[in-house]
């Protein structure tokens, strides 16, 4: 039985994520880290590190722009993920009756199962019955023979004496 999980989905989304903002806000990060650390460092700012800073300082507002418009993508993309998040808490639910629909379902030939096991039990209990009744015939046989013997050996006795 094939058993869907929303786990590649959610990997995916995270992967869309990272290459949308966390590339984008890392660049960022590490152009004012740079931009922070050279001035810092230096005693004196030249006309180049003054350049370079005011050209990196510029793309960023292009790159927040562009980011303004790639904001509707942003939004359908969002919204196809909530769409197949939807689906597949469905197709989890639909499963999930599915499995509890075959767990509460009776084995097969349970109901023969049972008629021969009631079958096989009551063959026991005759078996039972059989055994007692001969048993009982045995033990009434040698009490019979016991008390035969005793009476003989009473009898027998009282004979001894009488002659």
């Amino acid at each position: 039985m094939a058993h869907f999980t929303s786990q590649p989905i959610t990997e995916d989304l995270s992967q869309l994520d990272n290459a949308i903002f966390k590339t984008a806000q890392r660049n960022l990060r590490q152009d004012l880290a740079e931009f922070v650390k050279v001035f810092e460092e230096t005693d004196h700012v030249n006309k180049d590190t003054l350049a370079s800073s005011y050209v990196q300082l510029s793309t960023c507002s292009r790159s927040l722009q562009t980011a303004e418009t790639r904001k509707d993508d942003l939004q359908g993309v969002i919204t196809a993920g909530n769409e197949v998040q939807e689906n597949m808490n469905a197709i989890e639910t639909v499963l999930q009756e599915v499995k509890n629909a075959q767990e509460s379902r009776t084995p097969p030939f349970a109901a023969e199962r049972a008629e021969f096991m009631a079958k096989l039990e009551a063959e026991r209990q005759e078996q039972l019955k059989e055994i007692r009744r001969q048993q009982d015939k045995l033990e009434e046989h040698y009490a019979k023979k016991t008390r035969e013997s005793t009476y003989r050996n009473l009898v027998g006795a009282s004979s001894f004496f009488y002659s």
